[in-house]
This record gives structure tokens, sequence and C-alpha cells, in this order.
């Protein structure tokens, strides 16, 4: 449900190229560039400066969330399509033409068909709130713009449910057998939040990645980092007189960061809000209220700049109040390296191996004092030449400022979360020693599968990549269906005899001669059996319900979990297949409508949009 298979770009690469690590990280900066042009769209709407608008797009792009959650990959696609959707959404809103309407809803089919289901759900409360904002910002007289707006609004949820058949079908039919397919208990829901203090990152982000006790959450759950030099203006807006739009925005920004801290405000929203009690995962929702934030202080900067004047009290003192920040917090690292001697100047830097090792050594052995030390001194560096910038109202260099800015700092957290700790070339070496295409399974007992010497938990679990049927242990992704949560708990409390054979096996052992895989492929299965009196196939896959053979009734459950045949005497047959004809119906209605709207949205973009 959450690998982004409906989402036409997969589609585009995984019928194309194909994936490896270098088509993946391909899409990922495909993604953030999306992300990008989605602010700066939003920017140009608002006819922001364009060093303004690429500044917002830069911020937005390289935030903490996108640097916190790279390996996350439906969490960032859902982040780069967000802004677009805005900015389509807009578009419409304010010029309902059937052109508009085509791209809103093609835009919001990517952002769904590829999302974190969590980001989606949120999404529906974020874009209610806008659609109200949106009517009662319109100027019409009332009973016009009732028609007016609701008329889009009626094609945009067609359009995106007709779009959305094949995912429609496809989660309506693995719910009823997916364990997430009910609401979770409020204590798992509550977990790994963005936690309160966490907002330190909003100054020091690099201060994050150390010191797990402070902020209690995973660390990708941590960075809210929107830039330094972009981050007084939010603080202004705070302080200073706001655009309607600036209002909105601010109380959107802060229900999402309380939403995402989880605490008291994700309880009552866990029994108020559908849907949010089935979000795990509450660091997810910090991405509305950093895109919100984002916008806000553009504006704000974009105000600043096209005043005729260039002192702005306010401003100047929040830019003096964080320098003031950077030094106590410099001060306090400091004396605290020199008191606890927990500093990485007090560790060997060097272990006589390779230059990698040695830096990894360097980035294990930093403390929080460390990290605290070097963004103090950073930040307090690139405040004072934006400090200089504002007055000179150099607002170019300003632009230069602030990609050096997010670059020290996405550079600074990478090698801390799942994607900076290891090269693409060494994951690839890996990845390459698992079979093409798709080759049959080997009919040993699963517990002998072999693991790799150079296997290392951060390309994930083995079976992933071995295209082997069975696994050892239960693997928490891409999804786990209640069967296999079932068989894993006897597993776990020392039930093995199954992981003792291979994934085909006849029962009683007895009774087995001869099982001979004469065809495989991902959804189907062609074999020779051969016994020596009545007895049963056991086939170690969950028991879905869309496996079939040329006899039906032939396939029931074994130990409510897995397939199992009657086999007679004698040498037979077996075929069995993977057929969920409704599914693929729905793939193939929903790949239809998505060029036809394609090619419709083409079509007007050639001629003039006429309204509906």
């Amino acid at each position: 449900m959450s690998s982004g298979f409906w989402s036409p770009i997969t589609w585009l690469i995984a019928g194309t190229v194909g994936y490896n690590v270098y088509s993946f990280t391909f899409e990922l900066l495909l993604y953030l560039f999306l992300a990008g042009i989605g602010v700066y769209l939003i920017g140009k709407m608002y006819k922001l400066l364009w060093q303004v608008s690429i500044i917002a797009a830069i911020c937005y792009m390289c935030c903490g969330y996108m640097v916190g959650h790279l390996q996350h990959f439906n969490w960032i696609s859902g982040a780069a399509f967000l802004p677009l959707c805005v900015w389509a959404y807009l578009q419409m809103a304010h010029s309902p033409t059937a052109k508009n309407i085509l791209l809103a809803i093609l835009i919001f089919y990517f952002f769904i068909s590829s999302a974190h289901p969590g980001i989606v759900i949120a999404a529906i409360y974020f874009f209610f709130v806008l659609a109200v904002f949106t009517f009662l910002s319109g100027k019409k007289e009332a009973f016009i713009k009732i028609g007016y707006f609701l008329k889009p609004h009626f094609f945009l949820i067609g359009g995106l449910l007709l779009l959305s058949t094949g995912m429609i079908i496809g989660y309506a039919d693995i719910l009823p057998f997916f364990v997430r397919s009910q609401k979770i208990p409020l204590q798992s829901a509550l977990s790994n939040a963005t936690s309160v203090t966490s907002y330190l990152s909003f100054i020091f982000p690099f201060a994050t990645v150390k010191n797990n006790v402070l902020f209690q959450t995973d660390i990708s759950m941590r960075n809210c980092y929107i830039g330094i030099l972009l981050l007084p203006f939010l603080l202004n807006a705070l302080l200073s007189s706001k655009t309607q739009i600036q209002k909105w925005l601010l109380g959107t920004g802060c229900f999402f960061l309380l939403l995402a801290a989880g605490g008291i405000f994700k309880t009552i929203a866990y029994y108020l809000l559908p849907g949010i009690g089935y979000v795990r995962l509450n660091g997810e929702f910090r991405i509305f209220a950093l895109l919100s934030f984002v916008v806000v202080a553009a504006l704000e900067l974009n105000k600043f700049f096209l005043s005729p004047v260039a002192q702005n009290r306010n401003l100047y003192i929040v830019f003096f109040t964080l320098k003031i920040i950077c030094c106590l917090a410099f001060g306090y690292a400091l004396f605290s390296v020199l008191a606890t001697k927990q500093s990485i100047l007090y560790a060997s830097l060097s272990d006589g191996g390779s230059l990698s090792n040695n830096l990894k050594l360097f980035l294990d052995g930093l403390t929080w004092y460390d990290t605290l030390l070097v963004q103090s001194v950073i930040q307090f560096a690139i405040l004072t030449a934006g400090n200089i910038c504002l007055k000179k109202r150099a607002l170019n260099f300003l632009l230069l400022l602030c990609i050096a800015d997010m670059s020290f700092a996405t550079l600074l957290n990478v090698p801390f979360t799942g994607v900076g700790k290891m090269s693409p070339a060494t994951l690839q070496r890996i990845f390459s020693g698992s079979p093409e295409g798709v080759p049959k399974p080997e009919l040993i007992p699963i517990l002998k599968i072999a693991i790799p010497k150079n296997y290392t938990a951060v390309t994930g679990h083995w079976s992933m990549y071995n295209k082997q049927i069975g696994v050892t242990e239960q693997v928490a992704y891409p999804i786990i269906l209640k069967g296999m949560e079932s068989y894993f708990l006897r597993v776990k409390n020392g039930d093995s005899t199954l992981l003792a054979k291979p994934f085909l096996f006849v029962s009683p052992a007895s009774a087995a001669e001869k099982i001979e895989m004469i065809q495989y492929s991902g959804q189907a299965m062609e074999l020779m059996v051969t016994t020596n009196a009545v007895s049963q196939l056991i086939i170690q896959q969950n028991a879905y319900t869309h496996w079939i053979t040329s006899e039906p009734t032939q396939i029931i459950k074994q130990a409510n979990e897995f397939i199992s045949m009657p086999l007679k005497k004698g040498t037979q047959k077996v075929n069995i297949a993977f057929e969920p004809t409704l599914v693929k119906f729905g793939l193939v209605f929903s790949a239809v409508c998505f060029f036809v709207f394609l090619g419709l949205f083409l079509f007007l973009s050639i001629r003039s949009a006429s309204p509906l």
C-alpha cells in the first residue's frame, strides 16, 4: 500500500531502464527537484521576486524533513508533490478552466499514488482547510460563489476517483488481510513523534544527530530546519502585521507541528479526527508545517525587499537574538567539552585503516557537545553575513548565502541517516549479488537459504533481493499480512518445524518421492509431483484469496496461513497461479484514464483554455 506501485513514475522507470541504485537515486533527485519547482511556482503565483522564490524553493527541497527522510522514499515523493498540489489547487480555484482542473487531477494523482498513506490522510485535512480559506477569501456574492466554487471541486474529486480506481480496488482487496487495517493502539500512535526538544533543529539541525536521551525519538523525525536565513523572517511574521494567507499558513503550520509532536494534541486528534489514528509515525506530519512556514517566511522576505525603507526594527532584533543564542550555545558546548572531556578532541582519530574507515570513526566519535559547537559557529557566521546582506539590500548575495547554508546543513546531517552510511557503488555491488529476472526458487530448507557475506542491514533484509520464497524471521516491510504475523508469533515461541523444510514439500514426508519444478514465474508455478500415497502438497506461501488451480476447490489453508493441496498416489502435474482479476482490471482502467486525461490536458494546453 505504501510502495508507490500505482505511481506512473514507478511504471515508467520499471518499464524502461529498471531499478538499481542509480535509477533509484535519479528518481530521488527528481522528487527533490519537483519539490523545489512546486514551491517556486507558489512563489510566482504570489508575485514574489524571483530570487525570493528560489530561496524558498531551496529551503524547502533541502529542509530537515527531506534530509532526515531520504531513506523513506515514499515520504520524499509525498513531500515533492505536496507544493505542486497546492499550486495546482490554487490555480484551479482562482481560474477553474478545464485545463487547470485536468492539471490538478493529474498532479493530485501523482501525489496520492506515490506518497505514504499517512501523508495522504493528513493532506485531506490540509486541503480541506485550504479549500475553506479559498472560499471565504473569494470576492463574489455568496450565492454565486458557492456554485462557482463547488463545480471545479466536483470535477476534481470525480476525476481523481476515476484515476484511482485501481488503487481503491487494490486497497480494498488487501485490507482484510493486512495487519494495519485497523486503528492502531493509542500508545503506538504516539510513538516516533517530532518531540518538542526537536524544535532545537530550527536553529541547530546538526545538534539533533546525537543525544537520544534529549530528543527521545528516532533520528529521522527530529529535523525541522528551514534555513537559518529564512527563520528570522518567519519569526518576524509572528511579531508584525500579517496578510490573510500568512495568518492561515501560520495557523495550519502550528496545527501540524503540534500533531507531529504527539502528546495530548495527537491524543485528541486520535479520537476526534477520522484516519489520524491509523498513522504510526507522527513525525511525517511536520512536512505540512515546514511547507507552511517556508511560504510565510518567503512572503515576509519579499515584503522586506519590496519596501522602500530598508529598516525593520523587529527583524534586526530577531537576527540579533539568534546570534546571541548561537553565542550562548557555543559557550555552553565549549564549557561542557572542557569540563566533561566528552568530545572527539579527546578521542583517537585514526585506526590506521582506510580513509573511509577513519571518517566513519570520526563521525561515530562526535558527541552532542561537538555537534552543537560546530553548528553554533556556522550559524553565527551565516547570520552575520545575512545581516550585512539585509543592510545593503543585496538579495542576490543573500540567495548565494542561502544555497551555502542549506548545503552545509545537508552535508552535515546526511552521514547520520540511512542514506549517507554507504556509497551508491558499494550498495550496487551488494545488490548485484541478487539474481536477475525471476529465477526458480531453490527447494532447500528455508533455514539454509544463504545470506551473502557482504550483506548489511543498511540495505534492508536480504530476502527482499534473493528472490527466494521463505524467511527465517518476520520482515517488517514492505507489508505484513495477518497470516504472516500469526506464523512468526509461533516461530518466536519456538515452533520452527516449517523452517526446516523447503517452501514446497509433501506431508506426510514418508509419502514424498519427487517434486520437480517445471516452470516458475512471479505469479505461477507448474510442478510434477510423485508420491507413494494419498497426501498433501504444502506450499509455504500466504494463502491469499487469488491463488487458483485448474480445480480451485483443491486449494485449502494449512495451519491458517499457507496453501495446501490434496495429492493422489502416483505422478501428477500441479498448476497454481495468482490471478487477481479485478485488481488487474483496476490497473488497466487507471492507466487508460491517466493517458486519456494527460492527452486532454496536452490538447487543451495547445489551445486556449476554456471555462466550464
